[in-house]
């Protein structure tokens, strides 16, 4: 078995009782040892495309998630829709695969996603196209962001 060094933080964040811990894998041992890292950039979902979307985005409207994947509701520029952001959780993953394996998340080969809405030719009512960006945050921004998700 690999030693792992997982900061006391996010032992503390995650409440894990010593079966639960001693349970995981060392893939997800790895996640934790990098959990602070995580936080060390901001998910930004821009629209840059929208067409007959009842929420009437319009370009450069974002939805901001701190690395962990929660929202960041005062830097959100349009109501919070689940058609929307549903299709966006992958990109959390691959960020985390990213980080884990220490390459830059903006280097991702995929950068743009639809909202679940097929649009009006496939039966749905309007469909959002953003652009998935990864920016840097500096450290006292890293350490708010993991005091909100661990309140």
């Amino acid at each position: 078995m690999i030693d792992i060094d997982i900061p006391e933080s996010m032992l503390e964040m995650m409440e894990y009782t010593k079966e639960e811990f001693d349970g995981l894998t060392n893939k997800q041992k790895e996640i934790l040892a990098i959990g602070e890292r995580l936080f060390g950039y901001k998910m930004i979902a821009e629209v840059v495309e929208s067409c007959h979307c009842g929420y009437k985005p319009i370009v450069g409207d974002r939805y901001v998630f701190a690395g962990g994947g929660t929202f960041i509701p005062e830097e959100c520029t349009w109501p919070i829709c689940l058609m929307a952001v549903t299709p966006m959780l992958p990109y959390i993953y691959m960020y985390y695969d990213r980080i884990r394996a220490g390459l830059d998340p903006n280097d991702m080969w995929m950068e743009t996603i639809k909202c679940a809405d097929v649009g009006t030719d496939c039966g749905g009512f309007g469909e959002v196209l953003f652009k998935i960006t990864f920016q840097k945050v500096d450290e006292e921004e890293k350490m708010k962001m993991l005091q909100d998700v661990s309140r």
